[in-house]
């Protein structure tokens, strides 16, 4: 399909998530995620002059409890990461076909069960999230795509392994200076174990998320084989009582309060592990081996990998540029167009506010 073919651009993400651990949330909690995403791409509709939609179970005439009471289940965290990586019923499927049928539907890091749909009914979809690469001057968009000649073009604004690889030796190398005058020095051969949110699409596994008693499990596995094991707690979780908890439960793992970048940076550190952290990602760029617990597919490359069709690529920020979109959309621009705008550094990480690492 052409531009001039679709009818419409749709905006969309994960419009079942429910976060019962928020109740300030419980609604909707990805309601400010679309309204950023929204207006981050604000300009794609305009380049191919075509309205814009928000997807939302309303638009359907229906509500995310009638989905779930559908799939049998009622409205709650537990009800979602069961449906996650399933089929939507047949009924709202097809409902979601017809309101997305001729759209090019713009996605905020698509479920699998939206996903699937798309590819059921050959409606064309660019799915979006936050690259982790996330220790360059500022962070990066990762793009999927069904649409061949979409990621074709979309592979000449590629971040490549070179560049990452520098800036991760740059911080490497400015992390040393902590590492050499820190008071409590890490002993050699240890492990550090990367905490993450409590509810996050990540930690979905057959239905269910990880809990606290496979965490518990997993530090016993490594202080058995490992002689120090220290935990890493996620910057943004909010349940910190609880992972005090789960530690406390092993005398063997202590918690470790540095910067993630001044862990990856210390050669002491023989090993990182977690559930499934995008920490795990970031690793490999600063030589250290990884284990994870999550036996999900793996939505981002390795290092010097090509990208799968169902895996995210780093972009650089052009994407945000109106003349990129009108090279992507239309027939006006036959090269990729130099970028013009040179955004100063951490202008998206001061847009979507919020921080990781340093």
């Amino acid at each position: 399909m052409t531009d001039n073919n679709y009818t419409r651009i749709v905006f969309a993400n994960d419009f079942l998530r429910i976060d019962d651990t928020r109740p300030s949330e419980r609604n909707n909690p990805q309601e400010v995620n679309i309204a950023w995403f929204r207006h981050l791409l604000g300009m794609v509709p305009q380049v191919i002059n075509k309205p814009a939609s928000i997807l939302t179970p309303e638009k359907i005439d229906e509500t995310r409890t009638s989905i779930f009471k559908r799939c049998g289940l009622i409205p709650s965290t537990d009800s979602w990461a069961k449906i996650y990586n399933q089929e939507l019923d047949k009924s709202t499927k097809e409902q979601l076909a017809d309101f997305l049928e001729g759209s090019l539907v713009l996605i905020f890091e698509a479920p699998k069960y939206l996903i699937s749909m798309l590819e059921e009914y050959g409606i064309e979809y660019i799915d979006f999230t936050i690259h982790p690469i996330r220790f360059l001057p500022d962070y990066a968009l990762g793009v999927r795509t069904n649409i061949d000649h979409f990621r074709e073009k979309f592979q000449e604004i590629k971040i490549g392994t070179r560049e990452i690889s520098l800036h991760a030796r740059l911080l490497k190398a400015l992390s040393q200076r902590k590492i050499l005058t820190a008071s409590n020095a890490i002993p050699e051969g240890s492990v550090v174990f990367c905490g993450q949110t409590q509810v996050d699409a990540s930690l979905i596994n057959d239905g269910k998320l990880y809990d606290k008693v496979d965490i518990e499990i997993f530090l016993m596995e490594l202080t058995n084989e490992f002689g120090n094991v220290y935990y890493k707690g996620h910057p943004h979780a909010h349940y910190k009582e609880w992972m005090t908890d789960v530690v406390s439960r092993n005398p063997k793992v202590k918690i470790l309060e540095r910067n993630i970048y001044d862990v990856l940076a210390d050669d002491n550190f023989v090993l990182v592990s977690s559930i499934s952290s995008s920490v795990l990602y970031e690793a490999q760029y600063f030589g250290r081996d990884v284990r994870t617990l999550s036996t999900r597919e793996k939505p981002f490359t390795l290092m010097n990998e090509a990208a799968a069709k169902n895996q995210y690529i780093p972009i650089h920020p052009n994407c945000l540029e109106d003349s990129f979109w009108e090279y992507l959309l239309s027939n006006k621009i036959d090269s990729l167009p130099d970028a013009t705008l040179h955004l100063s550094d951490g202008a998206l990480k001061r847009s979507i506010s919020m921080q990781w690492g340093r």
